[in-house]
């Protein structure tokens, strides 16, 4: 695996929600679902601390996508891509901030047309009618196979997230 480097940019472990990471490799740089979020706990705001952390990890979300030329995603839960509307509480996201991490990128994401709950297929339709205006590319990636130079990025099919048949 020389000249692969990998850096988790925001996690369970750094006090948000998110399994952002950032991926290098001599070809490309990867943005491994750009999202972040705070979750409820206990029917309470988040405390301070947690929006430090949320802030935190958007500004190396943002670092990164400088530097990345593909960003993936997985699925549309809010902790796994920059929705583009404004929510500055939950998910410290906005139009800007969305137009900013995907412009002129090569989006790689989850097809919200199939195996997917209506939640999700809502924001990923509503995602992708915005993000085509300001990415290089928007393809579906569900099964498939990408070549940047030497590196090869293959997608499985979709599974279940979570019971089968529970909408997840």
């Amino acid at each position: 695996m020389a000249g692969i480097t990998v850096t988790p940019l925001a996690f369970e472990s750094l006090g948000v929600r998110s399994m952002c990471t950032l991926v290098r490799t001599r070809d490309v740089t990867i943005l491994l679902d750009a999202g972040v979020a705070l979750g409820p706990r206990f029917r309470l705001m988040p405390h301070p601390k947690e929006f430090k952390a949320r802030d935190e990890a958007r500004k190396r979300i943002n670092a990164a996508a400088k530097k990345a030329q593909v960003v993936t995603i997985s699925h549309y839960h809010n902790d796994h891509h920059t929705p583009n509307y404004l929510d500055p509480v939950w998910l410290g996201s906005s139009p800007e901030l969305s137009k900013q991490t995907y412009r002129g990128k090569i989006i790689l994401a989850k097809d919200f047309r199939k195996k997917i709950n209506t939640a999700q297929r809502r924001r990923g339709w509503m995602f992708k009618q915005a993000a085509e205006k300001w990415a290089e590319k928007f393809e579906t990636a569900d099964g498939g196979t990408f070549q940047f130079g030497q590196t090869t990025i293959r997608f499985p099919d979709p599974v279940s997230h979570g019971e089968d048949e529970s909408g997840l």
